[in-house]
């Protein structure tokens, strides 16, 4: 009905928050991100030849392995984007005005530590 509550203003800060947050990761890259581990993964399984593979590779199960490399994928993603924006945030501010750091929703040092 047109009114504003402290606790509505907060929720918008902090989806608007989040949203800058998923804008820095670029998380919606994700799924390809964890598709091209996951190829890895079934290439090393079922195409290397015996005496190529690793002992890990033989007695990980195939879950377990989707799952690392999934996770590893990600965080490889997100560290590579996080660190791009903060050491590009110079140049985002004159061609990339609408990226989460040179728009001030998040700050360089805290895509940095996102980096790490």
């Amino acid at each position: 009905m047109g009114v504003t509550t402290a606790a509505g203003h907060r929720m918008e800060r902090t989806v608007g928050q989040l949203l800058s947050w998923l804008q820095l990761t670029r998380i919606a890259l994700a799924l390809a991100v964890i598709s091209n581990s996951w190829l890895t993964v079934f290439l090393a399984v079922y195409i290397e030849p015996d005496q190529g593979r690793t002992s890990v590779v033989e007695k990980m199960p195939l879950v377990l392995a989707l799952l690392w490399a999934a996770i590893v994928a990600i965080g490889l993603h997100i560290h590579g984007v996080a660190m791009n924006d903060a050491l590009d945030a110079r140049h985002d501010r004159l061609f990339s005005p609408q990226r989460p750091i040179p728009a001030g929703r998040v700050r360089r040092g805290s895509a940095v530590i996102v980096a790490i």
